[in-house]
């Protein structure tokens, strides 16, 4: 019998929507002690694992910008006021923010990604646009990118006689803060792959500046996100999860289900999974009214798998309470909880 409550979240609106803050305003969390997010990875074999412990996922926002000129013909430039030069100079000139003004062993990232004028061949358009994302791996490095990011554009505006906006974008784009691993819970992690799957399907895993919702579920309460390879040549799983052409091997689901679940079960002191001669770390004692842990599983927006096989192995490890609550979401993110 298990000693505890394990919990499955099928979660909607991973990209952009910030699904898991939704669903911690649903109650989601209430009474979790830990959660275990798994993803998929299509740069590692099918059933390989890897984690990380700490910052392993960057704080993300994104930005407007608008810079405002006067209109006019392009034969009389001294007549107009340009905002295409202005707009120009400030694109440069945050290239540097990073590059001269942050600590070269950070890790940050402030891309522009559009840049919008004008039509006309023979005039000067009275507004250019412009936006694109700011990340880091610390909160306050985000913040201070935020602030050097409107100085830079409203005074490079203003050297050149236009006035200049920034606007970060909130709440259709709302801020992700970093996934930061815990280090107890990852180690139980790796310890349960490597009985499971073996310890050569268990590797380091690395940093990277994308953004990952299953952080807001981190503020609350400790967890772990770690990858799990789909890449298999025969099946065409070879392409990343924002490409076209991106399809999951389905191999790894009957893996993923059964790691998830040995992870929440020897969390909860049961130990099944231990290999002859070997003994699972134990958590330490813990009330017997708490309850529960969770974790959650993301698949692709092509791939809709029912809940039981992106869930746990048995079903003797789902709360249908939490089913009921978040629904069986056949989308991009498969939450499965434990």
């Amino acid at each position: 019998m298990i000693k505890g409550t394990i919990r499955l979240l099928f979660q909607p609106a991973e990209e952009g929507g910030a699904g898991a803050s939704h669903m911690i305003n649903e109650g989601v969390l209430d009474d979790v002690k830990a959660i275990f997010g798994m993803h998929v990875d299509y740069r590692m074999p099918t059933g390989v694992i890897a984690a990380h412990p700490g910052p392993t996922q960057a704080v993300v926002c994104f930005f407007e910008a608008k810079i405002e000129g006067r209109t006019g013909r392009a034969e009389t430039p001294h007549l107009n006021v340009d905002p295409v030069v202005a707009a120009s100079f400030a694109i440069l000139s945050l290239q540097q923010l990073i590059s001269r003004e942050d600590d070269p062993l950070h890790s940050q990232v402030l891309s522009v990604t559009y840049v919008k004028g004008g039509k006309a061949l023979d005039a000067t358009p009275s507004i250019v646009e412009f936006g694109g994302t700011l990340r880091s791996l610390t909160t306050e490095g985000l913040y201070r990118l935020q602030k050097r990011v409107k100085e830079v554009v409203e005074g490079q505006a203003a050297v050149h006689r236009c006035n200049g906006l920034v606007k970060i974008k909130g709440d259709d784009y709302p801020m992700y803060p970093a996934v930061i691993n815990d280090e107890k819970l990852h180690h139980h992690v790796e310890d349960v792959g490597r009985r499971l799957l073996g310890p050569d399907k268990v590797k380091p895993g690395e940093k990277i500046m994308a953004g990952e919702d299953f952080a807001f579920y981190q503020q609350l309460v400790p967890g772990v996100m770690f990858g799990i390879g789909i890449r298999n040549k025969e099946a065409g799983s070879v392409h990343s999860a924002h490409n076209p052409l991106f399809f999951v091997d389905e191999d790894v689901i009957p893996i993923g289900a059964a790691l998830h679940t040995a992870i929440a079960e020897s969390y909860l002191g049961e130990g099944t999974i231990a290999l002859p001669g070997q003994e699972l770390q134990k958590p330490e004692k813990k009330d017997e009214d708490w309850s529960p842990s969770l974790s959650t599983t993301e698949t692709s927006k092509r791939q809709s798998t029912p809940p039981s096989s992106a869930g746990a192995a048995s079903p003797r490890c789902c709360d249908r309470r939490a089913r009921t609550l978040s629904g069986a979401h056949a989308g991009r993110r498969k939450n499965s909880g434990a």
